[in-house]
């Protein structure tokens, strides 16, 4: 996750990503996901994936996380107080809000 949030020409390798956070509990990857990098901004994973448009990696995230707690991360909000819907938002990445909001149905 940290490269992927620092580097802005990394291009993840979505098999890793999953491989990864399967190998860790429920509560491990939300600790994991809510940290926040680029010290100025606080920005995390999910809000640099919706500013990048890439609606796999919000989708794979997402997916590994247990549905009620998919809003948390979602509800996390940067310096200037933008959660990652905002940004997708704001950007007009619709990929994105499609993947954030299909993340929020509810799984009958």
């Amino acid at each position: 996750m940290r490269e992927y949030v620092i580097r802005s020409e990394y291009h993840p390798d979505m098999e890793k990503l999953r491989e990864l956070l399967s190998k860790v509990t429920d509560q491990q990857k939300l600790d994991i996901l809510q940290q926040t990098k680029s010290s100025w901004t606080d920005r995390t994973a999910l809000h640099v994936a919706a500013y990048r448009d890439d609606a796999e990696v919000i989708t794979t995230i997402l997916s590994s996380i247990q549905s009620e707690d998919r809003l948390k991360l979602l509800m996390m909000t940067n310096y200037w107080k933008c959660t990652p819907l905002h940004i997708a938002a704001r950007r007009g990445v619709s990929e994105s809000l499609k993947s954030i909001l299909s993340s929020l149905q509810s799984e009958d």
